[in-house]
């Protein structure tokens, strides 16, 4: 079967199935060599650019006047604190009391990051 075919074939009879899920289909079924980096590079591309977007205007919220004194790098914790945590102050302070969290906690006093992963 000619290659096109195969990839349009793959493309559009599996409607049910999202676009990088129908990609892995037609990499299974056929033998490629750069087409997947390519693909790859394309499908990495934000739709748009909301959630920096989001970012600023959290920044903005947070970096006011009032609070120029902040350091860099409180504001980026801040930050990540807030994109990656859907909790009030108190709730996150519960969270970070319960025994499981010993080990985020440690880490994050610690300059090598991410070493609570490893336990997970």
């Amino acid at each position: 079967m000619d290659l096109v075919k195969l990839v349009q074939q793959e493309l559009t009879n599996n409607d049910e199935l999202s676009v990088d899920q129908k990609w892995v289909k037609v990499f299974k079924t056929a033998c490629f060599s750069e087409l997947p980096k390519l693909v790859g590079q394309i499908l990495s591309v934000p739709v748009s650019n909301a959630f920096t977007e989001r970012v600023f205007s959290l920044m903005g919220n947070l970096w006011t006047d009032e609070r120029n004194c902040l350091s860099i790098q409180m504001v980026k914790a801040v930050l990540c604190t807030k994109i990656n945590y859907n909790m009030s102050c108190s709730d996150f302070i519960e969270f970070l009391k319960n025994k499981e969290q010993d080990n985020l906690l440690k880490s994050c006093q610690k300059n090598s990051k991410y070493d609570f992963a490893k336990n997970y």
